[in-house]
């Protein structure tokens, strides 16, 4: 496995990090933007606290589904979310794309932008193959959040 950290995503969201942070922890929220464009997700579990767990039903747009699972490993809101998944994800993967079985620790970062928010998302232990599909994937579901009507806290 390579643990070396993989930026996958950074996109600046018009809004304060507390804000945003909470589309990260709120099962509500979460549902409406994660996962790759095209995708639905619902939220079957989702205690995020340190050593919490989720899991998230994601359908692909052909309609086939997978679950995934992981804990979260540390909480510094609202500035960094780091997880663990255990389960990714690998259906319809594009051709020549090795499916990711080990863990990963995705690590999310939220930094003050004056009133926006720049959102970092790096991961580390993807294979070599799936990072192109990682960073679609996490720049889609930033791209989905950024779109929404984020309510200010």
């Amino acid at each position: 496995m390579n643990s070396q950290m993989f930026e996958c995503a950074r996109l600046t969201i018009d809004a304060c990090p507390e804000s945003v942070f909470k589309f990260w922890t709120d099962p509500e929220l979460i549902a409406k933007w994660w996962g790759p464009e095209g995708f639905k997700t619902r939220v079957k579990a989702h205690d995020s606290t340190v050593g919490g767990s989720f899991a998230f039903e994601m359908t692909a747009p052909s309609g086939a589904l997978c679950v995934m699972t992981g804990r979260f490993l540390r909480i510094v809101p609202p500035e960094i979310l780091e997880f663990e998944v255990n389960d990714h994800c690998n259906i319809d993967l594009p051709a020549g794309t090795e499916m990711q079985h080990k863990a990963t620790v995705v690590t999310v970062e939220f930094l003050r932008n004056g009133t926006s928010t720049q959102v970092v998302v790096s991961q580390a232990g993807l294979n070599e193959s799936y990072r192109p599909l990682a960073a679609t994937g996490w720049s889609a579901s930033l791209a989905k959040i950024a779109a929404l009507e984020i309510p200010v806290v």
